[in-house]
């Protein structure tokens, strides 16, 4: 188990809300998890592609700080 496995594990199993966007290509599912993360204390994006992962923390770094 890696780092962030290690941390959202117990916050998925502790019956806490897990939201999945789901969709077709460019419908705005990533604009719609951003959004929705950033206007809470903590979250989690998981992510397929290593250049939209980085992109989407990018784009949360510039919202957040």
């Amino acid at each position: 188990m890696n780092i962030q496995q290690k941390h959202t594990e117990p916050l998925i199993l502790s019956g806490r809300d897990v939201t999945a966007v789901l969709g077709p290509t460019n419908t705005g599912k990533t604009h719609l998890a951003i959004e929705r993360m950033v206007a809470h204390e903590t979250g989690v994006i998981g992510l397929p592609l290593r250049l939209l992962a980085r992109e989407v923390y990018t784009r949360v770094c510039e919202k957040v700080g």
